[in-house]
């Protein structure tokens, strides 16, 4: 499969991030790639690069580690479309405050005469 990479700050290395350079793809399936690629505790959400036309690029990110075949493989999301949404969504302008929150209105003791909606029943 693809070569791949993993820069991630796992158990007992919390100080330091470590470069796994040299792992590959073993499969796709429904959006989850099983990699070849080292991972321990603490490596979720580590980024998972692939090294193609020599320039890193993110193409998953570390979800758990496993077990296939008596082999110890690490599990990542595919991010492909999604990442490819987002980026384009970014450019676009659209961040995640893209609408004015809902709008607000003060009341003083003079507006407590008129209706603000709710009913209050005195015993």
């Amino acid at each position: 499969g693809d070569r791949l990479g993993v820069v991630s700050y796992a158990k007992n290395r919390s100080e330091a991030p470590s470069l796994q350079e040299v792992c590959s793809v073993i499969a796709r399936q429904e959006g989850v790639l099983v990699t070849s690629c080292s991972v321990d505790f603490g490596a979720s959400g580590a980024p998972i690069f692939t090294f193609e036309n020599g320039s890193p690029q993110i193409v998953s990110v570390v979800s758990a580690k496993a077990h296939v075949e008596n082999k110890e493989v690490s599990l990542g999301t595919a991010l492909g479309a999604p990442l490819a949404l987002l980026q384009a969504e970014l450019v676009a302008g659209k961040g995640v405050f893209q609408q004015p929150g809902p709008a607000s209105r003060r009341l003083s003791a003079q507006d407590r005469r008129r209706s603000i909606g709710a009913k209050f029943v005195k015993p």
